[in-house]
């Protein structure tokens, strides 16, 4: 009982003390302040007293019937008591935000923002005139990514006419100019054309230390893609003598071949060549052939007398014998 004495008293000096808080302008309000005795709430109960220690968390109420009353939040009042409430000094900064505003002040408040407002006259913006349906080829041709796929497109030409050049046997200055003054067309024509036959030049090869050499004037026939002698070629007349070719003498490559044994390309041998075979020597075997198959830039293929076929590329070729069947 002592404590609650206390309690009391303690309480009933906290409301008779002036609060000397200044509140917010916007908070105070400017009615009359009102004696307020009957505090309603959401609920519908009421109290009646007087207010003591309001703070942000509510408001307890000195009770007429004695004691006090629980803290009640602000917003457990009804809009009547807050009304009241906010025109009190003490009680104004924390029951204004609960007190809510008549819908037509808000539509007066809409009403002269509306006003406030300024109309904003946009200006026209330039406009920009875009190309019509009908653009001309040299203004689409002109532009940066045409440009760049033109040139990969002129360079891609005049790679592939310098590689027909090569592949069919013509003048690569000749091919390349044709090409660059008629891009596409130019390497079409030169690769549908036949490839232009070699012309084997004379040559005096030796045979060996102690042999009698003759100049061979015969013209070696022009291989497709390395392939056999060409159709009407003949080859030698005369008879064939038995030969040494050492790689220390000779230079082995394909032209050696096609002037020394032009006669051995052909499928059906002539008289001079069926009576002898070729003989080539490697550093790891040795080779009898009937004939040479087909020959290419670095490697020829002959025809053993079994009927297969062996490739031997020039760079391994030792010697080669040319030597009377007899003597196998």
């Amino acid at each position: 009982m002592f404590w609650i004495k206390i309690i009391t008293l303690t309480a009933m000096l906290a409301s008779k003390m002036p609060d000397v808080s200044i509140p917010a302008p916007s908070t105070v309000s400017t009615a009359k302040p009102q004696d307020v005795r009957e505090f309603k709430v959401s609920t519908g109960d009421v109290y009646k007293g007087i207010i003591s220690s309001p703070n942000e968390s509510g408001l307890v109420i000195k009770l007429d019937m004695g004691g006090f009353s629980e803290r009640i939040p602000w917003g457990r009042f009804t809009q009547e008591t807050l009304k009241k409430l906010a025109t009190r000094r003490d009680c104004a900064q924390y029951a204004v935000p609960f007190i809510e505003i008549p819908p037509e002040i808000i539509a007066k408040a809409k009403a002269k923002r509306a006003k406030r407002n300024l109309i904003f006259n946009a200006k026209p913006a330039p406009k920009v005139e875009l190309p019509g349906k009908n653009v001309e080829l040299m203004a689409a041709a002109t532009t940066p990514f045409s440009l760049v796929l033109l040139a990969l497109l002129f360079g891609g030409n005049l790679y592939a006419a310098y590689e027909i050049s090569v592949y069919r046997n013509r003048p690569i200055p000749l091919v390349c100019g044709v090409s660059f003054l008629f891009p596409i067309i130019g390497p079409i024509i030169f690769l549908s054309l036949p490839p232009v036959e070699e012309e084997a030049t004379n040559e005096i090869v030796s045979h060996g230390p102690e042999a009698d050499y003759s100049e061979l004037s015969s013209k070696a026939a022009a291989h497709t893609g390395g392939l056999s002698m060409a159709k009407g070629e003949k080859a030698p007349t005369s008879s064939l003598q038995p030969a040494i070719y050492n790689r220390n003498e000779c230079e082995f490559d394909r032209r050696f071949f096609e002037v020394k044994f032009s006669g051995f390309f052909r499928v059906a041998l002539g008289d001079a060549e069926r009576d002898m075979m070729l003989v080539f020597k490697t550093a790891r075997t040795e080779y009898n052939a009937r004939r040479i198959a087909r020959i290419t830039a670095k490697e020829l293929f002959i025809q053993l007398f079994n009927g297969s076929e062996v490739s031997i590329s020039f760079g391994e070729i030792v010697q080669v014998q040319l030597k009377p069947k007899s003597e196998k």
